[in-house]
């Protein structure tokens, strides 16, 4: 993102590659003075090829090398990884397994407007809106233990949850349905 002549924050200003990875380049140099421990990305333009993708996440990867800093990749709508099926093309490139995911699901739910149950061959349909929001209230309730699976499973296959070794890797967890 961008400022405006006032200062305010502009989301996405181009849909060009090489700004996107300038910008990356910058925003990066700008958090790592901060010294976080993760950055999270909302990465590139959702009207890009995979090849582009793959393109633009290559960058990604050598600028994060460059940093020594962690940048996790959001499945974020208007970005690359913010439909599921695209973002499922992106991930298979063999280039790009060192790439990591802040997997937040609840914007593919939004974008695709169902939720989506791998146990259940229907797919529950998703209300025309935003995000949950209360995550308490008895009518998200089919919503949120959605969720509430797929980050278990998520946990499972990274070997967090019920394992004696150690994790595959490192995992942090933010709700957000």
């Amino acid at each position: 993102g961008d400022l405006d002549s006032n200062g305010n924050y502009l989301y996405i200003t181009s849909n060009k590659p090489a700004d996107h990875v300038a910008s990356l380049r910058t925003l990066v140099s700008e958090a790592k003075a901060l010294n976080p421990l993760m950055i999270n990305v909302h990465s590139g333009h959702d009207s890009w090829s995979v090849a582009t993708a793959c393109d633009y996440f290559k960058a990604a990867l050598d600028i994060e090398a460059d940093a020594g800093v962690s940048l996790v990749h959001e499945t974020h709508r208007q970005r690359l990884l913010g439909f599921p099926y695209s973002a499922a093309q992106i991930l298979q490139q063999t280039e790009l397994q060192a790439l990591k995911i802040n997997a937040d699901l609840s914007h593919w739910c939004v974008a695709c407007e169902h939720i989506f149950d791998a146990n259940d061959p229907r797919d529950d349909w998703w209300p025309e809106g935003p995000q949950v929001a209360d995550p308490s209230a008895p009518e998200y309730q089919p919503t949120v233990s959605a969720h509430l699976e797929w980050w278990a499973a998520i946990w499972q296959s990274q070997g967090i949850a019920g394992n004696s070794r150690p994790p595959a890797r490192e995992v942090v967890m933010n709700f957000e349905f």
